[in-house]
Parts: C-alpha cells; sequence; structure tokens
C-alpha cells in the first residue's frame, strides 16, 4: 500500500488508534475475502483445448461471459466494501473476488473508503460540496435498471 493503512489496520473504526473518540462507527468492514491460492497450488500447464484462464484473453473480449460477470460485480463492488449487500451477494462477490486478479485489485482500491468515510466530519463533507439535484423517480429508475442488468449477467 501507500502509506494508508489497510483494512484490519489502526484506522478501521473500532480499533484503537482508528477514529477520534468524539467520531461515531457508522460503518464495519465485510470480511476481506480469501487470498487466491499460493502459486505452489495453482496448476502450471492448462488442459489441451481448455478456455484461457480467468483475467487473461477473458477480459478481452466483451461478448465474453467472464468479462460480464465481472462488470455485474464490479457494479457491486462499492456497496460491498460498504457491508450493505444481502449474504448472497455478498458470498458471490467474496468467491469471484478470490479467483479474478482484476477483480481483486478493484476490491483492495476501494476496500480503504469505508475507514476515510468514518472520519469525514458533517463540516468536511457539506464543504466538499452538493451532490447535484436528481429527482427520486429518475433515481429509483437508475438503480432499478442496474440492478436487472446485474441479475440478468449472473444467470
Amino acid at each position: 500500500m501507500t502509506g494508508i493503512d489497510a483494512p484490519g489496520g489502526p484506522d478501521v473504526p473500532g480499533q484503537s488508534g482508528g477514529t477520534r473518540d468524539s467520531d461515531p462507527e457508522p460503518y464495519a468492514f465485510p470480511p476481506r475475502p480469501p487470498a487466491p491460492p499460493a502459486p505452489a497450488d495453482v496448476p502450471t500447464e492448462a488442459a489441451p483445448h481448455a478456455d484461457p484462464p480467468h483475467g487473461e484473453s477473458a477480459h478481452n473480449d466483451p461478448a465474453d461471459p467472464a468479462k460480464q460477470v465481472c462488470g455485474a460485480l464490479r457494479l457491486d463492488l462499492g456497496a460491498y466494501v460498504l457491508g450493505t449487500l444481502d449474504e448472497t451477494e455478498t458470498q458471490w462477490i467474496r468467491s469471484h473476488v478470490a479467483i479474478c486478479p482484476e477483480c481483486r485489485a478493484e476490491y483492495d482500491e476501494l476496500a480503504v473508503l469505508p475507514s476515510f468515510l468514518a472520519r469525514l466530519t458533517p463540516a468536511e463533507a457539506e464543504a466538499s460540496g452538493a451532490a447535484s439535484e436528481v429527482s427520486a423517480d429518475r433515481l429509483l429508475a437508475t438503480a432499478t435498471e442496474r440492478l436487472h442488468r446485474a441479475r440478468r449477467t449472473r444467470l
């Protein structure tokens, strides 16, 4: 990492040294996905006529189902690191991130956000600017479309 404490380090809310004494502890980290197998555990030769390993050419073809799974998963990674997904979605993301280096890299980038958000005061949040106003109907329609798109790609 680049000088930023990783999840589980001293900046995790609820652990010593992580938050100011007066700050609430609104975020709890979801468990970190299990580490991918060690290189010695991974076969070095592919079977003849086998599909390419996930993460290689699978990410170069937009029509490839593996690429579509990764795209759907990445839409949910933010919700995953904030711990807002149900157990089924959490397990799906956890198992995929354990085998996909590209999605794991994106998870690693997002995993530090809850500790930063936990330290953000209301005054700091207001000073950062207001979000654009979007009608509730438009916001609901966008969220519904994303949910349907993600569910279609999982099937």
